[in-house]
C-alpha cells in the first residue's frame, strides 16, 4: 500500500475499509489489464510487499493502541488473499507450461 494511505488510515483521515477496499480493487484491476501470466506474478507479488509493509505498520499502531485487533486481522486477511493468488498464479502458470 502506498505510505500516504497509511498515513491518512492512522490520522483517521480515511477509513481503514477505504483503503482495503482501493488497493483491492487496484490489483484486481490490474490483474484483468496484464496480458501474460509474468505479468500477473509480478503484479501480486508487488502488491504483496506493500501488504507486508502495511501490515507490519499496522501491528506497530496496534501495539501503540491507535487502532484496534479487528484492523489488524483485516490487514492479515489481505496478505493472505493475495499470496493465495499469486500461489494459484504461479501454479497456473507451471501447468500452461508444461
Amino acid at each position: 500500500m502506498r505510505r500516504f494511505a497509511v498515513v491518512a488510515v492512522m490520522a483517521g483521515l480515511i477509513s481503514f475499509e477505504a483503503v482495503v477496499g482501493a488497493e483491492t480493487d487496484l490489483v484486481n484491476a490490474k490483474m484483468d489489464a496484464a496480458g501474460k501470466p509474468e505479468e500477473r506474478v509480478t503484479l501480486l507479488t508487488e502488491a504483496r510487499g506493500r501488504e507486508a509493509g502495511f501490515l507490519e505498520s499496522v501491528e506497530g499502531k496496534f501495539k501503540a493502541g491507535t487502532i484496534t485487533q479487528a484492523d489488524v486481522h483485516r490487514a492479515q486477511s489481505l496478505l493472505l488473499a493475495t499470496e493465495i493468488r499469486l500461489l494459484r498464479e504461479r501454479g497456473t502458470q507451471k501447468a500452461a507450461a508444461k
